[in-house]
């Protein structure tokens, strides 16, 4: 069973980089591009014993026009500042986990780096860099049938 989840692993962490690299057609130089995923389902909280932390999940997505699957994405132990209109968050070498099956398995090659962002009523802004790519998120805020928030919105990926 551990060596499933080894090879679970690392078939997961080479689809990533495989995913994620771009080259112009015949030279085989990076090129960067812009991936954008639309309709993207972001859950943003802030933990009730340390309103100071924060979580963030994204919800079934995907890095790369070529990534053949998509991921349930958590980003724990954010910065997190209450402001006048909601939260500031921030973070820097947060090692993200995904959900592989039934376990979350962290990718510390995608470490979180200059995570900003604002949380407010009306929507949630990100930007990052996910390994080297920066990434950003700019959703409004809806509300499920038991009263949770989160956020739908655009999840851009600059590839390099």
């Amino acid at each position: 069973m551990n060596c499933l989840k080894t090879l679970s692993i690392a078939f997961i962490a080479a689809l990533l980089l495989v995913a994620c690299e771009k080259t112009t057609p015949g030279n085989n130089i990076p090129n960067p591009d812009i991936f954008t995923l639309e309709v993207v389902r972001v859950e943003f909280s802030v933990f009730l014993e340390d309103r100071t932390v924060g979580i963030i999940k994204m919800i079934g997505v995907k890095f790369a026009e070529a990534m053949p699957l998509t991921l349930d994405m958590t980003i724990a132990g954010v910065t997190v500042t209450e402001t006048a209109e909601g939260y500031s968050i921030s973070g820097e070498g947060i090692v993200p986990t995904a959900m592989m099956g039934p376990n979350e398995t962290p990718f510390p090659q995608y470490s979180i780096t200059s995570l900003e962002g604002t949380a407010t009523e009306g929507g949630l802004t990100l930007s990052m860099n996910c390994g080297t790519s920066p990434v950003s998120y700019t959703g409004t805020s809806h509300t499920d049938d038991e009263g949770d928030i989160y956020y739908v919105g655009t999840l851009e990926v600059e590839t390099l």
